[in-house]
């Protein structure tokens, strides 16, 4: 693993903090998923996450 690049930024701390997290964990998920296994679904924004109905 390589450590990333870091730069200045006028977008301020907090937004190079986010970018550099960002791209460690895209590194993360690559070598997780690099073997064929599906990436986790994700939910969007707006939409509820569906639960099975059980019937008693």
């Amino acid at each position: 693993m390589r450590v990333p690049e870091i730069r200045a930024s006028v977008l301020g701390a907090d937004s190079v903090a986010l970018g550099a997290l960002r791209v460690a964990l895209d590194q993360v998920d690559a070598q997780l998923f690099a073997d064929g296994m599906p990436a986790p679904l994700t939910l969007h924004a707006g939409n509820p996450p569906i639960v099975p109905s059980h019937s008693i």
